[in-house]
């Protein structure tokens, strides 16, 4: 059985979205040990000095941004550009509120602030990449997106929209060596589930897995690096689910709520 090179991504550059905590810390500590520079953006200051100071390797930036704002993503681009045009993106950013809290202002922040940055990065990356004929585009989804949920509205919208837009990507940039995936995770063990739910309802939500708990970052992340992988590039225009078997136990229905 061959084994996975350990400096697989040697000599890339990898932009992640969300870089402070959870899956995107998790990923950006995976790309660093297996070679690649990293610039991580995220609101948390605090969360990016922690994970800059964790990340083997040189060359790594780390950039505090709001991604719901255009002027701060635009702020950023030049200092992207100076670093140098990113290999592999990983689209992982999200917000969540229910219906009824939604109002006309939320909806367009929704979808700029898990969407909207995106677009800013197309014309910023892809000629580079079409250029180089590679290029990977991973998005961090959620099975909210498949199974609607209470309190979940613009959460699930936000991430069947990320779907739509990168399935399209795959289409358009297969040509040139791009492919375009998303990843689509159950319940993951992340500062921020710890942070919504109690510890009561936390078990209630790890249980949903028929693998009887919750991910571990890491282990989004390693589906991560597949995608980006070499080992991955017959792949793209996929959805790829990581839920621990929850997609085939769910009822989600009477298990997420409002808390």
């Amino acid at each position: 059985m061959s084994q996975i090179s350990s400096d697989r991504f040697s000599g890339l550059r990898v932009f992640v979205a969300g870089a402070s905590q959870g899956i995107g810390k998790a990923s950006s500590l995976l790309f660093a040990k297996e070679g690649a520079k990293v610039f991580g953006v995220a609101r948390n200051t605090s969360g990016l000095d922690s994970l800059l100071a964790e990340l083997p390797g040189v060359g790594h930036r780390m950039e505090t941004c709001d991604l719901s704002d255009k002027n701060s993503v635009q702020a950023i681009l030049s200092t992207i550009r100076d670093w140098g045009i990113p290999d592999i993106v990983l689209a992982n950013y999200h917000s969540r509120k229910p219906a009824k809290r939604l109002i006309r202002s939320d909806w367009d922040e929704e979808l700029s602030s898990s969407m909207g940055y995106l677009h800013l990065l197309f014309p910023l990356c892809l000629p580079e990449q079409r250029a180089k004929g590679f290029g990977r585009w991973i998005g961090v989804s959620s099975l909210v997106s498949e199974f609607a949920g209470p309190g979940q509205s613009s959460y699930s919208m936000e991430k069947k929209s990320l779907e739509a837009l990168f399935r399209t990507l795959a289409l358009e940039e297969s040509k040139y060596g791009i492919t375009a995936n998303t990843v689509l995770p159950g319940f993951v063990d992340t500062p921020g589930t710890r942070e919504n739910y109690s510890e009561e309802r936390f078990q209630e939500l790890e249980g949903l897995s028929v693998l009887g708990r919750a991910a571990r970052p890491e282990e989004i992340a390693s589906v991560i690096g597949f995608l980006a992988s070499p080992e991955a590039s017959y792949i793209t225009g996929t959805n790829l689910h990581a839920t621990g078997g929850a997609h085939l136990n769910w009822p989600l229905r009477n298990k997420i709520g409002e808390n």
